[in-house]
C-alpha cells in the first residue's frame, strides 16, 4: 500500500464519517476540518502514521482508531424531537360576582400567532365534553384552548360573596343565572385570555369560540357584549371587538333568557363570521339552523368574503357536542373555519395595557 493510496483511504473514512455525522464536522478537499470540537491533532497523527515503515502499519489501524474515538458521534435515535404542546392545565377563575370557575386551559407554543378559542357546552354538560376537540385544536392546530364549567355546571358549583358561601344546583338556576354565565362568566375567560395576550402567549384579536346548544345562546349573548363594550367606551386602548368567529352547534333559538335573534342586533350584526351546525337527521334542530341562517344572511350578503356557513349536512340524529367523536367529520370543519375566518386574517397582535378589570 502506498502512501498515496493510505492517505486516499484515511480521506475516504474521514468523509464517510463526516457524511454520518455532518453536525459535527465538514471536512475540505484539504482534510481541514472547520468545525472546531474535532480533534484535529488526533487526525494530524493519524496521517503522520500513514509514512511510517510497513512493520508499523498497525499504527495506521490504531491512529483511525483513535480519529474515530475523537469524533463525538450521536446516540443511535438522539436526534432532538420537536417539543410538543404543553400539557393541559386545570385552573381556577373567580368572576366578579364571587363565583369560583373551573376550566381547563390548552397553551399553544406560537406564542403571538396562536389564536385563542373559547369552547362552551350544553345546559347539563361540563368541559370534559370538550376534551377530544380541544386536544385536537391544540395539538394538531397549535390554537390556544380554553373550556370553562359554566355556573351550575361541572365542577363550577361554589360561590363566595361579601363573607358569604353558597353552592349552585342546576335544578335550581334562575333564568338570570343564564344571562351571567355569558356577563360574568365568559367575561372571566376573557380577562385570563388578556392577561395571556399580554404575555404574549396568543394574539387575542383572532379570538374565536365555539358553543353547543345553550352554550351558543351563551356564546351569543358575550359575544355581543364583548361588541357593545367595543363601541360604546372611547379609550386610546382597545377593548372588546374581539371575538371575530362564532361555531354555533345545534343552536337553539331561544333558551330561558338568551335568544339566538341578539346576531342580527347592532353592533354585532354581519361583524362575526358564524358557522351554523346541525346534525341533517333530527327536523327540529335543522329547522333551527335555517331559521338562524335566514334572520342574519341578509347582513352577509354585500361581504367581500364568505363569512357565513350553514353546515347542516351531517347524516345523524346526533346533535350538540354528541357529534363529536363520532367520525362525522364536524372536528375538522371547524378547524377549516377557524382557519379561514382567524388564522389566515390580517390580525396583528397588540398589548392590552389595561385590560379589563
Amino acid at each position: 500500500m502506498t502512501a498515496v493510496t493510505s492517505l486516499l483511504g484515511v480521506y475516504e473514512i474521514a468523509r464517510k464519517l463526516a457524511a454520518l455525522t455532518p453536525q459535527v464536522a465538514t471536512f475540505n478537499m484539504g482534510l481541514g476540518v472547520r468545525n472546531p470540537r474535532f480533534d484535529t491533532g488526533a487526525i494530524v497523527t493519524g496521517l503522520r502514521l500513514l509514512f511510517v515503515p510497513p512493520r508499523h502499519r498497525r499504527s495506521l489501524f490504531a491512529a483511525l482508531l483513535a480519529l474515530c474515538m475523537a469524533i463525538p458521534l450521536p446516540a443511535l435515535g438522539a436526534e432532538e424531537e420537536e417539543e410538543g404542546p404543553p400539557e393541559p392545565e386545570d385552573i381556577e377563575l373567580v368572576t366578579k360576582d364571587g363565583v369560583l370557575l373551573k376550566a381547563t386551559w390548552y397553551a399553544s407554543r406560537k406564542k403571538t400567532e396562536a389564536v385563542p378559542v373559547i369552547l362552551l357546552h350544553q345546559y347539563r354538560g361540563s368541559r370534559a365534553d370538550y376534551r377530544d376537540l380541544a386536544l385536537y385544536l391544540q395539538v394538531e392546530k397549535e390554537h390556544a384552548v380554553i373550556v370553562p364549567d359554566l355556573r351550575g355546571h361541572g365542577d363550577s358549583l361554589k360561590w363566595e360573596r361579601g363573607g358569604d358561601k353558597g353552592s349552585f344546583d342546576v335544578e335550581r338556576l334562575r333564568p338570570e343565572d343564564f344571562d351571567l354565565m355569558a356577563s360574568q362568566d365568559v367575561e372571566a375567560v376573557k380577562r385570563f385570555l388578556v392577561r395571556k395576550n399580554n404575555d404574549k402567549e396568543l394574539n387575542i384579536e383572532r379570538l374565536c369560540l365555539v358553543g353547543a346548544e345553550m352554550g351558543a345562546l351563551v356564546g351569543i349573548r358575550w359575544s355581543w357584549g364583548d361588541w357593545a363594550w367595543g363601541s360604546q367606551r372611547a379609550s386610546t386602548v382597545k377593548q372588546g371587538r374581539d371575538v371575530k368567529a362564532l361555531t354555533l352547534i345545534s343552536p337553539e333559538l331561544r333558551f330561558k333568557n338568551l335568544q339566538a335573534s341578539q346576531l342580527a342586533t347592532p353592533p354585532i350584526a354581519g361583524q362575526v363570521a358564524i358557522q351554523i351546525v346541525a346534525g341533517a337527521n333530527d327536523p327540529k334542530v335543522v329547522k333551527n339552523a335555517r331559521q338562524l341562517n335566514n334572520l342574519v344572511k341578509k347582513l352577509y350578503v354585500d361581504k367581500r368574503e364568505q363569512m357565513l356557513f350553514l353546515d347542516i349536512g351531517y347524516k345523524t340524529r346526533l346533535q350538540g357536542t354528541k357529534m363529536l367523536g363520532e367520525k362525522l367529520g364536524l372536528e375538522e370543519r371547524i378547524a377549516t373555519f377557524i382557519e379561514l375566518r382567524a388564522v389566515k386574517q390580517p390580525f396583528s397582535w397588540t398589548e392590552r395595557k389595561a385590560p379589563v378589570p
